[in-house]
């Protein structure tokens, strides 16, 4: 018998200040994260990503433009169990109750936010209240394999 459980979780309304990239635009030419600038590296640039370069270059430093669309959705979790049937176990004592189970979180992000994650909110130290990312690690992927047994 096989249980399946997933999880998403959906974000919305929220605003995320890719700070990382503003970082890396409002460096002196010459620098080595000035070159990693998105606006400045990319032939493909958008208009948008290339106006929020010249505000951050020029207009006071201003971060205005790398204040994104921080809305998402996750897909969390999914986990696959499956239990070996009583036939199996009538055969093998130590079958009896035993299971396997498969998962893996943090599995996909859909969101149009382009910075790392916009889940992060580590700017400043981590406090409670701030909205942007600035060079932080996201929530990693992981998988698990479960084995049970009952004695």
């Amino acid at each position: 018998m096989f249980t399946f459980s997933m999880l998403f979780e959906r974000r919305a309304g929220m605003r995320q200040l890719n700070e990382t990239e503003f970082f890396r635009c409002r460096q002196q030419a010459g620098t080595a994260f000035y070159s990693q600038c998105g606006a400045l590296s990319n032939p493909d640039a958008s208009l948008e990503s290339q106006a929020a370069f010249i505000g951050a270059q020029f207009f006071s430093a201003t971060p205005y433009g790398y204040i994104e669309n921080g809305g998402f959705v996750k897909w969390r979790e999914l986990s696959v169990r499956f239990n070996v049937p009583e036939s199996v176990a009538s055969r093998a004592r130590l079958l009896n109750g035993a299971a396997i189970s498969l998962s893996g979180r943090n599995l996909k992000t859909w969101t149009k936010y382009s910075g790392l994650d916009p889940e992060i909110a580590e700017t400043g130290g981590g406090g409670n209240f701030n909205q942007g990312e600035f060079n932080t690690q996201p929530p990693v992927r992981t998988f698990t394999v479960r084995f049970d047994f009952k004695p």
